[in-house]
């Protein structure tokens, strides 16, 4: 983990916040910060998108509510980095403040030590709901073709344009 750098500008920061704050308003993400408390000290404004929670909110208390399925798994992940300064990357869904939840995929690292011999990390937490309900979709289509392509009498089959066979269902065997 590197430590703290005394010689880091200071003056180019906000323009830096400002790049990464208007990456982060076209992309379906947001950033905390850590202590190694943990408490967290920074939240992007873009969890009011993902979450429909406000900055402060999230800092200010217990709003964001990990599934009771996937706690052992960001515990673990958190175990990790605080003891050993190991990066990790998690899936778990966080319930929105409507009560629905949101697939989030949290990346985080451990940025740098404190003075006080603390770490900061730095988590980039992405909203794949949308990701995980498509590929929810596809897997219930394939399923359905599957079943429609067994019981089916007819043979069915899926070829390149080129004439090469991609699939024929298991009733050419009945024939």
């Amino acid at each position: 983990i590197p430590t703290a750098s005394p010689e880091l500008e200071l003056p180019y920061l906000p323009e830096r916040a400002d790049r990464l704050t208007s990456l982060l308003g076209q992309s379906d993400a947001y950033i905390t910060e850590a202590n190694s408390e943990p408490r967290t000290i920074y939240v992007s404004s873009s969890v009011s998108e993902i979450l429909g929670f406000s900055p402060q909110e999230v800092m200010d208390g217990d709003c964001v509510v990990i599934h009771p399925s996937d706690e052992s798994v960001l515990v673990a992940g958190a175990t990790a980095l605080a003891e050993r300064g190991q990066a990790f990357s998690c899936v778990v869904r966080v319930k929105h403040k409507r009560g629905d939840w949101r697939w989030l995929e949290i990346s985080s690292l451990a940025s740098y030590i404190t003075d006080d011999g603390g770490y900061r990390s730095i988590s980039l937490n992405r909203d794949i709901t949308k990701l995980i309900e498509a590929q929810r979709q596809l897997s219930e289509s394939e399923e359905r073709y599957r079943v429609v392509s067994e019981m089916s009498r007819d043979v069915i089959t899926e070829s390149t344009h080129d004439g090469r066979t991609l699939f024929v269902s298991p009733s050419v065997e009945r024939m």
